[in-house]
């Protein structure tokens, strides 16, 4: 089954920006919307994973948050 994870990831960080941590944000969505989603019960196996670039508008930083549920996970950048 495929999920709208990438989707629900950035629709809860822009929704709450200001009220709570970023990173607090992601890990709460990442349990809740797919690791403990009800929906997902039946799946033994449970593989994904986000990097997340997170731009504070208030400070202009920028937050690198990742996870995944797989053993390993590989970032490659080319530019």
């Amino acid at each position: 089954m495929r999920t709208l994870l990438a989707k629900t990831v950035s629709d809860n960080l822009l929704a709450a920006s200001g009220s709570c941590q970023p990173v607090d944000v992601f890990n709460q969505t990442m349990k809740s919307s797919f690791i403990d989603n009800p929906v997902l019960v039946k799946d033994n196996v449970k593989l994904a994973g986000a990097i997340v670039l997170y731009v504070n508008p208030e400070s202009s930083s920028v937050e690198l948050m990742w996870s995944h549920t797989t053993r390993s996970m590989c970032a490659i950048y080319d530019s």
